[in-house]
This record gives structure tokens, sequence and C-alpha cells, in this order.
């Protein structure tokens, strides 16, 4: 901020000189606002502050919730049953965790989109943007590890697919395999590992080499109702809507005093849109879920995801 022309903060009192000299706060604080603003500065530029605000929900939020989760692959999906139903306000803070992964990532796609469009890879910011492409790739590694701790069938069988990937390196890739799971196959040794690593990746992928560089300052699951869950595991209830369809569908004129919450709901939009309805189920080995399916074939038995379902992704509800 240096080579930047602009008044820079003079201290008036007593008072005032002796803060400064010891605690430049308010010396950061009107350089940082005072600095000359370009005229083509527009929206796209909030996206830094938004990953920070978004960092501070989840680490926030996962604090908390790791208060009740156990790491055990035979009461972790139970633990998060209780955070759920009896940990007073859970299921809010569950889910604010789990739409706060998916806007981390939205505006982390939306800054990277910045950077390409006006050119902030180049000439003098090439460090800076090597350092946010390795702070997106601990962003990954990070949402996948958040991603297994709910150990529902999405979270079982996608750490099986993901450190299969490994498995296939020429070489060491069987031994680097064993290694990141603790054993031969995916089950306790991976719980516990994951989730002591991944609060201090969180705490590290918005390190502070970007941060410096730029001069400025600058991973969701779900878990839905069980009987719900249920229902359309079996076949029974209400079948689910594509949630874009539900936005275009006529359900009437919304009635005075109807809560918010069912309105959204009624239209598509839910806390649980983001998710995929096999994590509400308890992993097991078979049957596979068909999306994490080699080439996204379908599985034999596949309960989730039948033949005659056409699609199973975020806007589809298994029937079967």
């Amino acid at each position: 901020m240096a080579g930047i022309p602009h008044d820079h903060y003079e201290p008036k009192s007593g008072f005032e000189r002796w803060l400064h000299r010891r605690l430049p706060v308010a010396g950061v604080l009107y350089d940082t606002l005072m600095i000359p603003t370009p005229k083509n500065l527009n929206w796209m530029w909030i996206w830094g502050i938004v990953l920070v605000f978004c960092l501070v929900l989840q680490i926030v939020t996962g604090i908390v919730l790791v208060m009740h989760y156990t790491p055990h692959v035979d009461m972790a999906f139970a633990s998060v049953e209780h955070i759920m139903r009896n940990v007073n306000g859970g299921y809010m803070l569950r889910y604010i965790h789990m739409n706060g992964a998916s806007l981390f990532f939205v505006a982390v796609y939306l800054h990277i989109f910045r950077g390409l469009y006006y050119g902030s890879y180049k000439a003098p910011r090439e460090v800076t943007w090597i350092i946010g492409m390795l702070i997106y790739l601990l962003m990954m590694a990070t949402a996948f590890m958040g991603y297994v701790l709910p150990w529902g069938q999405m979270s079982f069988w996608g750490a099986t697919v993901i450190t299969g990937l490994f498995g296939a390196i020429p070489g060491v890739g069987e031994t680097l395999q064993t290694w990141l799971l603790g054993g031969p196959a995916v089950g306790n040794g991976d719980a516990e590992p994951l989730l002591l690593a991944a609060l201090p990746a969180a705490l590290h992928h918005r390190g502070p080499g970007h941060r410096a560089r730029v001069g400025l300052p600058h991973h969701g699951q779900q878990q839905p109702d069980r009987h719900r869950g249920a229902s359309h595991q079996q076949g029974g209830g209400r079948k689910g809507h594509p949630a874009l369809l539900a936005l275009l569908r006529h359900q009437g004129p919304v009635r005075a005093g109807r809560h918010p919450g069912r309105v959204l709901r009624d239209r598509g939009l839910h806390a649980q849109l983001p998710g995929h309805p096999d994590n509400y189920i308890e992993p097991t080995r078979w049957p596979r879920p068909r999306i994490s399916c080699p080439n996204g074939t379908s599985c034999p038995s596949t309960r989730s995801c039948a033949p005659s379902t056409p699609r199973c992704g975020w806007f589809s509800w298994s029937s079967s």
C-alpha cells in the first residue's frame, strides 16, 4: 500500500500519538478506508470479503457442531441425529454449516471468474494467483473431509471413491491408499483423522500469503428428517419434484400468517436442497448409490436409484 499515493493517518492528540506508536490500529483502518477507489470498481470485487464471511461462519458453526459430534463409525451417524433432534438450535447450526459450504464454493467460483475476466493473474500478481489456486485446492480437500463426517451413504462411498483414486498411482498407489485409510478399507481409521484434519485445514486455507499479496483482508452435508428419507426409500409419501419445476409450479396464493420456511419448501427451496437423499441412510457396503458407480452406470440391486428413476442428483428424489 506504500506505493499508492493517498493521505496517511496523522494522529492529532497526545493520546492518539501514544496509541499510534504502540498499536497503530487507527492508522491501518484509516489507510485502508481512505485509499483511493478506482472508477471501474464494481460489485464483482465483493467476493473476497464474502469468502471471509463464509470462512468465519464455517469455523464458528463447525466448532459448535464438533462439541456434539462423535468421530466413530458406530456413533457418528447417531451423533448427527442427536445434533438435529436434541441439541438446542442444532438443526439450525447444521443447516447453516451445510449451506455455508455451498455458498463458500459459489463465492470462490465467482471470485475466480472475476480474476480471470479482469486479468488479475497477470504481472505483477502471478504469485497472488498461484497462492489463490493453492488455497482453492485446500478448500476442496477440506470440503471432502467435511463431507465424510456425517457418515451417511454418500459420505461412506465418497470416501471410498476419492481414496480409491490414490490407489491408481503407479508403484506407491496401494501403499498410499492404505496409509490414507488407516487400514485395508474405509472404516473407523478414517472418521477421527478426518475430523482432526478438517478444522486445521479450514483455519489455514485462507492463508496470510494470499492476503499479503492482495494488500487487503480477504465443507456441507445434509441431515434431513429420517422419516422423510425412509418414506422415499420405501416408496411411500409424496413424491418429490425437481426444484426448478417446483419454482414454476402454481401452488395457490400464500395464506396470511403462513410460515416462510414452508412457503420456500413448497416452492422447492429448503435447507436440504444442496444435499443428497442417500446421505439420510446409514452407510452400508451394499447396495451402492448409483451416483458413486463408475461412469454413472446403474449398480445392481440399488435401492437409492432404481432403473425407473431417470435421474439421481441434486434436483431429484428417488421414489423407489
